[in-house]
């Protein structure tokens, strides 16, 4: 990207000092939005432990991010500094037109462009009675402190991107599945500004694929012509803005022995056709990629992931988006997942971490902290690579699995357990709610301009017009950064 030199111009009378923009944006469209009178929300007590400002057990944690001593913690904020942060210019004017002179104004980020998201299992967004009685024993004899509408709440507290462990799995039955519960539960994250993700399309391992495929294992014609309308069917039927197309090829290639190679081209070309939003972003997820330790498989691993990824494209697939599962059963360097993600730079494409769990195993046993430190880790070292679009934490609320009988808690790496707020999940919060979030008060200038840096994302601009406060809502964006706010 090319730098102008230090220039100023003028729009609508408004003086700007530009220094060291891209070239791109050396003239700025100026946006003009409308501020409406609005009442300051009452203090929700409900959602006081998850506004990431409770550091309680995780201070050394925050000591390390704040003091930003380590050499690769300097070089990751730095990058964050420059990829994910924007200046936002403001001119505050009042109904006759004249500035908002030296007022102050509060600047308050709602969401981040980046997906901090999260995976919801059936339990998560079922009403208390199923919940119950699917769930059984354990889980009734707990005294749950939250309901339905509660638990939405929280996913806006941890989350700007939600997607689902199993409920857009072709091989479930309906009866045991939870697509049903989708016609509700999508229209509700939609407004609440939630971007959804779905996985997947198809899993091509004999053991992931609906009972009705394995009955046309000797019938290649067949067995092609079910796995395009699955394909077909889920694309077009869900509301979503990703997929996972193909899930785990590395290891699951049943169906490609049988049909040849060639189906998983036209697998994401079917994706790209039928997909309810065209814009949708398609992926090839897989696993043990960017997170496996240093064994000499795992370069094995990311050549083969690399070698179909040359493939799909040199065929002209449709693949937009890298996906990489990324659990960790051991602390891993950060600096050597940077360098990993930096294998992957040539394609410029989006990455993500799509499945992201911290796991206890026989030869180590994280303690809470440890998941705590290596959950900020690599949440900062995944936040810093420009290409990295978002980082989904696979187990958000755990009310089953396996319980380290010394704590009580899961050895998963679940950010929440039932209603408790685990250390991993306070650290989450704390770097997406706090450390990489802005909320500003600041004194326009004479003419009512004002100039700040914030991350990338949606805005609120709360201004106080005599008696009232108004409010106006914006996106600061690389490419939208400068508005004119009308009281």
């Amino acid at each position: 990207m090319k730098i102008k030199p230090i220039k100023h111009i003028w729009i609508n009378g408004w003086f700007f000092l530009l220094i060291c923009l891209p070239s791109f944006a050396i003239e700025p469209t100026v946006q003009t939005i409308e501020a409406s009178a609005y009442t300051l929300p009452e203090t929700d007590p409900f959602l006081a432990p998850y506004l990431g400002t409770d550091t309680r057990g995780i201070e050394k944690v925050v000591s390390q991010i704040k003091s930003c001593r380590e050499p690769w913690r300097k070089e990751a904020e730095t990058r964050i500094q420059a990829h994910r942060k924007h200046d936002l210019h403001l001119q505050i004017t009042r109904p006759d037109g004249t500035p908002y002179s030296e007022k102050n104004i509060r600047v308050r980020q709602l969401k981040h462009a980046f997906h901090f998201g999260v995976a919801l299992k059936q339990p998560y967004f079922s009403e208390l009675d199923a919940l119950e009685s699917s769930a059984g024993k354990r889980v009734a004899s707990y005294d749950w402190a939250f309901d339905l509408h509660e638990r939405f709440k929280l996913v806006n507290q941890f989350a700007t991107q939600v997607g689902f462990a199993n409920a857009f799995k072709y091989k479930l039955s309906a009866d045991k599945d939870p697509t049903h519960m989708m016609e509700k539960v999508i229209p509700r994250l939609r407004s609440m500004g939630m971007s959804i993700r779905g996985h997947t399309l198809i899993w091509p391992g004999w053991k992931h694929m609906h009972a009705n495929a394995l009955l046309l294992k000797e019938k290649p014609n067949a067995l092609s012509s079910f796995c395009d309308e699955q394909i077909k069917n889920y694309a077009s039927q869900w509301d979503v803005d990703e997929w996972d197309v193909i899930n785990e090829p590395r290891t699951n290639h049943d169906i490609q022995d049988i049909l040849g190679r060639d189906c998983i081209v036209d697998w994401f070309k079917i994706a790209r056709e039928h997909a309810k939003n065209s814009d949708a972003g398609l992926y090839l997820n897989d696993y043990k990629v960017i997170s496996k330790d240093e064994k000499p498989w795992n370069e094995k691993n990311i050549e083969r992931y690399q070698d179909t990824v040359d493939w799909l494209l040199e065929q002209g697939a449709p693949l937009t988006h890298l996906g990489f599962q990324s659990r960790y059963h051991a602390p891993v360097d950060p600096e050597v997942i940077y360098e990993r993600l930096e294998l992957f730079r040539r394609y410029d494409l989006p990455m993500k971490a799509t499945e992201f769990e911290i796991r206890d195993q026989k030869d180590y046993v994280f303690t809470e902290l440890e998941r705590a430190q290596m959950t900020a880790d690599m949440m900062t070292i995944w936040f810093s690579h420009s290409l990295v679009k978002g980082i989904i934490a696979w187990t958000f609320f755990d009310i089953e699995g396996f319980v380290d009988d010394r704590t009580g808690l899961p050895k998963t790496f679940s950010l929440l357990y039932e209603n408790r707020i685990k250390l991993n999940g306070k650290i989450w919060l704390y770097l997406m709610r706090n450390h990489w979030h802005t909320d500003v008060v600041k004194k326009t200038s004479r003419n009512g301009t004002l100039l700040l840096s914030g991350f990338l994302g949606s805005y609120e601009v709360l201004v106080r017009d005599g008696d009232q406060i108004k409010r106006a809502l914006l996106t600061l964006k690389e490419d939208a950064y400068v508005y004119k706010v009308l009281l």
